[in-house]
């Protein structure tokens, strides 16, 4: 909601920045998608936004990749799949709406092509963690482990201890040994619940943690 403000602040100074109306764009879909706002609420506001920007620089890569993300919201996937290439092809290489053509290709089952993707987003932006952590699962969906825990020595490298959690995921993934997974969730669920952004994340994490053990009365 803060970032809206500001989003809605750079508009009203300057209604001309069609980048803040994709940004703001792109967000108002991320909550829909995440499931925090209704496709009522927010899809109207988002196509709204991307009419402005369209209207504002009709010609631009970005804009094309943008409009792209519009068509992977409401499942238009062939359609927005033209899209992302057809803004690649005229020049786009912005890791964040690349990082978005990568969700589009796992959507549609085409794990290899998105893989090779995270791979490449990898090289072009080191510390987008997302990226990097779609590219493991992606890995772990194929069943690559082999791969998958190289990938997670090579990040743990260069950032320790931050892929512990992706190192017990795959050793879980890979041959059923979940000592590691649980013993870091235990850690986790033992932090002090301070904000309303922590007890959503230990409720998320309680639910994975605690079914997998079969511990339902607790998690209930």
């Amino acid at each position: 909601q803060d970032a809206e403000g500001l989003l809605d602040q750079a508009i009203a100074m300057d209604p001309s920045f069609a980048r803040a109306y994709l940004e703001r764009m792109s967000l108002r879909l991320q909550l829909f998608l995440d499931s925090y706002v209704s496709p009522e609420d927010a899809l109207p506001r988002a196509q709204s936004d991307l009419a402005n920007a369209q209207r504002l620089a009709p010609s631009d890569p970005v804009v094309t990749a943008f409009t792209a993300v519009m068509a992977y919201a409401v499942e238009d996937y062939d359609r927005a799949l033209q899209l992302f290439d057809s803004a690649e092809a005229a020049g786009l290489a912005d890791p964040e709406l690349l990082n978005w053509k990568d969700e589009l290709l796992f959507a549609m089952g085409r794990y290899p092509e998105a893989t090779a993707l995270s791979s490449r987003l990898a090289d072009l932006d080191p510390k987008n963690v997302v990226a990097q952590r779609w590219w493991i699962y992606m890995l772990l969906e194929q069943h690559r482990y082999q791969e998958a825990i190289h990938v997670v020595d090579v990040l743990g490298a260069r950032q320790p201890p931050r892929w512990d959690d992706e190192r017990a995921m795959v050793k879980a993934y890979a041959g059923g040994d979940f000592a590691p997974r649980h013993a870091l969730n235990a850690a986790q669920l033992q932090q002090p619940w301070r904000t309303a952004q922590d007890v959503q994340s230990h409720i998320e994490l309680a639910s994975i943690e605690l079914s997998i053990q079969h511990r339902f009365k607790e998690f209930r």
